[in-house]
Parts: structure tokens; C-alpha cells; sequence
């Protein structure tokens, strides 16, 4: 699939496919201001009402992978607009949702529709658009991915002041019926190969409930019963290995893990996105319980990071062409890791002005280095494999995000026996030490990437 379009063709399939990207990320951020609404509404208690937000998470994760594989087989572009389908058809079940259950339920199907989005966007840049013109994409792609959870509590707080819950899923809609009506046309003006899928099965179900169990383990880490469910993970993770390797037609080709390209590329991207996680997370602890300010700058701290990294990714393409591809991914993680390990050092006097310029520092840091890792990733693969080696960028960084946003939640709600400024300055400082092991890693082999 090596077809390329005409500008103006190119920036429209760009827009869907980074406002798909977006929708897929959106509704998390909703979830987390509309829980305490719900929860009232549905007589509920908010223990149950999490799981509105951990089960869409499972099934994303669940079924990335195999939505990447059948990308390849049927087309990247069919299976996007059909999630975009899915996660709109949701969209609109949970806005009608008659229990909590119910809404956990459709939330589950979110998630599918999500990871149908999520497998193939990254892919459906590099088939399509051309090579000079991909890093602005992927940049463009980083920043859909990381404004969802921003602005999604803010788009919340304003509906549910005007309108009911059902606004909150609803208004996903319109963005679903112009993902469809342009898809549809690249659809027609480009007939996208496919061939015949064999699916296995056996092994999706085993791939399917070692990442059920896993996710499960890391959501109720702090539980007696929880290494039940990371014994039985690691067993359906055994069981998923053994019969890939006895399978024609694979989920995962292993042969790609003897990279090292791939594999600190992989260890670059789980890194950054709960790194990216922590960013979102602690400052509003911070602002709102230590400066006692109001959401309104609590808004403003965290929209610092996603700025930063507008500002490098709309550069990007300039940056590749001046710079060696190494450096950039160096420079990248290193302006990360700098940054948060002065949020963490001196945490106990940071001002609000000061914490604001590091996270946009971290900001211009991920824009340089995650539209790089991508489209390296995807590099590191046959043409015919990229959307599964998408859809595995998207798994490693999720799986990323919920083992941080875990951690920094145990951190932050069990440690009571310390001031919480120090909790803070542990989980800043933690965040820049991985960063630094990656930093230092990816330098080591600079010359394989």
C-alpha cells in the first residue's frame, strides 16, 4: 500500500483521522468529571461507577491488536471508518442507558470501537501520505491523542451545567457522521488491497484474557486476590505464545522483537505515555490541595504540556530535515527528562508560573520525540505489517499509562505518613529516572535507529 494523495486530499484524511484519534481519548476525560453525577443519578456508589472507565480501558487494550492485524488483511482505512461506526452506535447506547450496568456494558463497546480507531490511524498515515509530509502528521496524531483527557473534563463541566448526562456521549456524534462521510470517499477513491483473514481463534481468546487479567492485576494491585488475576494472565500469556508459534497465520510475528530498533522504540513509548499520564495527574493534586487555586488553573497547568507539544510537532518536518533522526529522538527524551526531575527536585517551592514552564518544556520535548518513535516503528516493519506494529504502539502505551496512573494513585492515597509535597517529588523524580534509562539506552544504540 504505497498510494500517496494530493495535499489538500492528504490534509483531509489527516483531519479524520486525528479527530477519530481524538473521540477515541475524549470520552475518558468526560467519564472522570461525570462519575460523581452518575453515580448519584444511578443510586450507585463511585467503587462501581470506576469501572464506566477501567472497562472501556480492558477492551481497548484487549482487542488493539487483533483490530491492527485485520487492518492489514481488509484495509486500514475500512476498519477505522467501521470503528468510528462502532464507537458512535455506543455513543449512543450509553446515552440511553437505563443502569450503571447498562453503561458499563456500552462502555465496553466504546472501548472495541476505540481500538478499531487506535490499531489503524498511525498506519493509515504512512500509507498514505508522503514520506516528507509524515512526521507533521504523526505530530498532529500525538497531540489529537493527548488533548482528549485535557479538554475532556472541561468540555464535561460546561454540558453538565446546561444539559443532562446523555449530552456527554451525544456529543460525539457529529464528529462520527464527518469521519464517515469523508472516510467514506477515500474509501471509493482508493481501493485498499485485502485478502482472505484466517483468524486464530484459540489464540485471540488467550491474547484477549492475558491482557484482561493483567490490566486487572494493575488496576487492583492493593487487593489479597489480585496476583489470582496475574497468575492466570501470565498463564493465558503462556498459552497465547505457545500456539502462535504453531500457528500459519500469526497475531503477533515474534521474528520483529529480534530488533533492538523495535524494541527501545516499544520501551520509548511505554515510558513516555506514563510519563504523559503523571503530568496530567499530579498537578491537579498540587494546585488545587497545596496552592489552593481554583479548576479554572488547574485548566490552564495542564493544557501547558499539550501546547509545547503543538508547537514542536507543527516543526517537526523542518526539525527532520535539519537534524539526524537520533538526535531528535535524544534531544526529545532528554528535554523530558530534564524537566521533570526540576518539577521534582524542587517541588517543595515550584511556583505556579514555573511548573507551568516545565510542563511545556515537556510538552516541546514529547512533540519531538513521539512523531519520530512512530514513524521509526512503523519504519522498522514491512508495509504489510503496519498497522498490527501500530496497533502494538498503542497497547505498550496504554499498558503504560494505566501501570503509572496506578502507581501515582497507590502513591498519592496510601503514603499518608509523609507530607504530600514529598509524594509528589518522588513520583516527579521516578518518572525522570525511566526517562533517563531510555534516554541513556536510546543513546547507547543510536546508530541502529
Amino acid at each position: 500500500m504505497s498510494s500517496r494523495l494530493c495535499i489538500k486530499h492528504e490534509r483531509y484524511l489527516i483531519l479524520i483521522v486525528c479527530i477519530g484519534m481524538f473521540l477515541s481519548t475524549l470520552d475518558t476525560g468526560i467519564m472522570n468529571v461525570a462519575l460523581p453525577s452518575l453515580t448519584k443519578l444511578f443510586h450507585s456508589n463511585i467503587k462501581t461507577m470506576m469501572w464506566t472507565i477501567s472497562f472501556y480501558t480492558l477492551t481497548l487494550v484487549s482487542f488493539i491488536l487483533l483490530f491492527g492485524k485485520i487492518g492489514d488483511k481488509l484495509g486500514r482505512i475500512r476498519i477505522f471508518i467501521w470503528g468510528v461506526f462502532v464507537l458512535g452506535v455506543a455513543s449512543i447506547l450509553c446515552a440511553i442507558s437505563i443502569n450503571e450496568y447498562c453503561l458499563i456494558a456500552f462502555r465496553g463497546l466504546q472501548g472495541i470501537g476505540a481500538s478499531m480507531i487506535q490499531a489503524n490511524s498511525a498506519a493509515i498515515l504512512s500509507s498514505h501520505i508522503k514520506r516528507e509530509n509524515q512526521t507533521k502528521a504523526f505530530g498532529f496524531l500525538g497531540i489529537s491523542l493527548g488533548m482528549g483527557p485535557i479538554i475532556g473534563p472541561s468540555v464535561a463541566s460546561v454540558l453538565l451545567n446546561y444539559y443532562d448526562w446523555p449530552i456527554l456521549f451525544l456529543v460525539n456524534l457529529p464528529f462520527v457522521v464527518f469521519i464517515i462521510f469523508i472516510g467514506c470517499f477515500f474509501l471509493n477513491m482508493y481501493k485498499e488491497k485485502s485478502t482472505i483473514i484466517d483468524v486464530n481463534y484459540k489464540s485471540n481468546c488467550f491474547f484477549t484474557l492475558s491482557m484482561i487479567f493483567i490490566i486487572l492485576f494493575i488496576i487492583l494491585v492493593t487487593t489479597w486476590y489480585s496476583f489470582i488475576f496475574l497468575f492466570v494472565g501470565l498463564c493465558s500469556l503462556y498459552a497465547f505464545i505457545k500456539n502462535e508459534k504453531l500457528s500459519n497465520d500469526k497475531l503477533i510475528d515474534f521474528k520483529v522483537f529480534k530488533s533492538k530498533t523495535l524494541k527501545i522504540l516499544l520501551g520509548g513509548i511505554f515510558i513516555l505515555g506514563g510519563t504523559m499520564s503523571l503530568g496530567f495527574i499530579i498537578p491537579p493534586f498540587y494546585v488545587e490541595h497545596n496552592l489552593h487555586m481554583n479548576k479554572i488553573i488547574v485548566g490552564l497547568v495542564n493544557l501547558s504540556s499539550p501546547l509545547g507539544m503543538v508547537i514542536t510537532s507543527r516543526l517537526s518536518s523542518r526539525l527532520d530535515n535539519i537534524f539526524k533522526t537520533t538526535h531528535l529522538l535524544i534531544s526529545g527524551l532528554l528535554l523530558m527528562a530534564i524537566s521533570y526531575l526540576i518539577i521534582g527536585i524542587f517541588q517543595f517551592e515550584i511556583s505556579i508560573m514555573n511548573l507551568t514552564i516545565w510542563l511545556f518544556i515537556f510538552g516541546l520535548g514529547c512533540g519531538v520525540y513521539l512523531p519520530i518513535n512512530t514513524r521509526n516503528l512503523l519504519k522498522a516493519v514491512h508495509t504489510s505489517q503496519q498497522s498490527t506494529a501500530g496497533s502494538m504502539q498503542r497497547l505498550v502505551q496504554n499498558i503504560g499509562i494505566i501501570f503509572y496512573s496506578t502507581l501515582s494513585s497507590i502513591v498519592i492515597e496510601n503514603i499518608n505518613s509523609l507530607n504530600k509535597t514529598i509524594t509528589y517529588s518522588i513520583l516527579w523524580i521516578f518518572a525522570s529516572i525511566t526517562l533517563f534509562i531510555i534516554f541513556a539506552i536510546t543513546f547507547k544504540f543510536r546508530r541502529r535507529l
